[in-house]
């Protein structure tokens, strides 16, 4: 009995070892095949060969003959370690390989946040009277969507001027995105087309979906966020504990240098906080606040301003103090050390942040008053007509809080009848609102493809 158990472990171990290899197989053939996709997808190999990998590598070597270089150099012999120039001068040169690879995974995040917006603007321009193939080139190449809008460009390009059918033009870029998420929308896409599935219907079905997808992506997101705040108070501790070792150290050895300890944990400090901030970029979605149009309204060019005379402020501070401690010898200054004289002077730099945080906050109340604007102008646009000015004009003079100038700044934009897409823009930098200026964007064009602006609306 004991050896038939034996045996039975025997075989499941083995069973396990053969799924584990055959894991570790499809990882492996999955990343080589992302690496070729990754170098075809170079748009100017040449631009990367020479301002990208050639000066790498020519680092990386010269990091390698460091030692042979200290040698003829340096008159004083060296005790060096050769793994530490081998490590230092490989990363360049791996960094400079994989560049492509390592671009071409970082566009991933860049799609996956912009998807929502996405797939709203499709069920959007779905309910007007425009076909797929002229809602995917209005929506491709579209700046605010980033890497997403680059690859519906792509599918467009594909349709328009290669004559290719939608359904193969959704399937060659679903082949070649590195997003998860955005392949998966394209081949159900693609094989709805395929199965003479009208756009309209498939569109109304997946948003849903795409939209339940993005949002667990966003929690598991802040998941991440609640991981790397525990990393980041260890670290933290671990710092402070190597800046308490440095203030005990000179009391008990004597000898030992405090200023060597606090160098070391202000260092780490730096080195935590870079790669704190590089993790978040890289594993949580961006949840833009600010309009992405590249036009600057009041608002932001007036925290824009704050923040140089802040600067101004910092300098002329620090200016001041340094110039009465080391020049006037003024006694007060003379008992404070150098780095709170620094803390000191980068005191007015609170005023820009303080702002800021103030006018996002109003920015969220503008957004919560923007819900029941924009159905209320869908539900009177339907019931006039179609008349979306005269509709915005009898809103302006409803109260919707904060929101209330916005409204009849954008009423007086529209009434000069110069340029109402560019109306409706201003309208939605003016606010400060990424969420309101796409929300305006979307309503225009449907509207003016001759959408009911009840539907759009809602």
């Amino acid at each position: 009995m004991v050896e038939e158990k034996k045996g039975n472990r025997e075989k499941k171990k083995k069973f396990k070892g053969l799924f584990k290899g055959k894991k570790d197989e499809t990882k492996k053939n999955e990343f080589i095949k992302e690496l070729k996709v990754a170098y075809r997808s170079i748009e100017n190999k040449g631009k990367y060969i020479k301002t990208i990998l050639l000066p790498l590598v020519f680092l990386g070597v010269l990091v390698f003959l460091m030692p042979f270089i200290l040698e003829k150099v340096v008159p004083v012999p060296l005790d060096l370690n050769p793994a530490t120039f081998i490590i230092g001068g490989a990363v360049p040169i791996l960094l400079g390989i994989f560049y492509p690879y390592i671009s071409w995974k970082n566009r991933e995040n860049d799609i996956n946040s912009k998807m929502h917006f996405m797939i709203t603007h499709l069920r959007v321009l779905a309910i007007s009277d425009l076909s797929l193939k002229d809602i995917i080139n209005m929506l491709g190449g579209k700046k605010v969507y980033g890497s997403l809008g680059e690859e519906l460009k792509r599918a467009s390009v594909l349709s328009t001027q290669w004559k290719v059918p939608l359904a193969r033009a959704f399937r060659f870029v679903s082949d070649r995105t590195p997003s998860k998420m955005l392949r998966d929308f394209l081949d159900r896409f693609s094989q709805s087309l395929i199965s003479g599935v009208g756009h309209r219907e498939f569109i109304e079905q997946e948003q849903g979906g795409v939209l339940e997808e993005y949002k667990t992506m966003y929690e598991a997101s802040n998941e991440n966020i609640t991981i790397l705040n525990e990393v980041y108070v260890s670290l933290l501790i671990a710092i402070t504990f190597i800046m308490s070792f440095g203030l005990v150290m000179p009391m008990i050895v004597g000898s030992a240098d405090i200023n060597t300890f606090v160098y070391l944990a202000s260092f780490m400090m730096i080195v935590t906080e870079g790669l704190l901030l590089y993790l978040l970029r890289s594993m949580i979605p961006a949840d833009e606040i600010w309009p992405q149009t590249g036009e600057k309204g009041r608002l932001e060019k007036g925290l824009y301003r704050l923040f140089k005379l802040s600067l101004i402020g910092c300098v002329t501070i620090g200016f001041v103090l340094f110039f009465a401690k080391y020049s006037l010898s003024v006694p007060l200054l003379q008992l404070m050390p150098f780095e709170i004289l620094i803390a000191i002077s980068l005191t007015p730099l609170l005023i820009p942040g303080v702002k800021t945080a103030m006018e996002e906050n109003n920015i969220t109340r503008r957004e919560r008053n923007f819900l029941g604007f924009l159905p209320a102008l869908g539900s009177i646009a339907a019931m006039r007509g179609g008349k979306i000015n005269e509709s915005v004009h009898y809103l302006s003079e409803k109260d919707y809080g904060i929101l209330t100038e916005h409204i009849r700044a954008l009423y007086r934009r529209l009434r000069t009848r110069i340029d109402d897409d560019a109306a409706w823009e201003w309208f939605g930098v003016d606010t400060g609102s990424n969420y309101i200026q796409r929300a305006s964007e979307m309503f225009r064009e449907a509207t003016y493809a001759a959408a009911n602006p009840r539907d759009v609306a809602h």
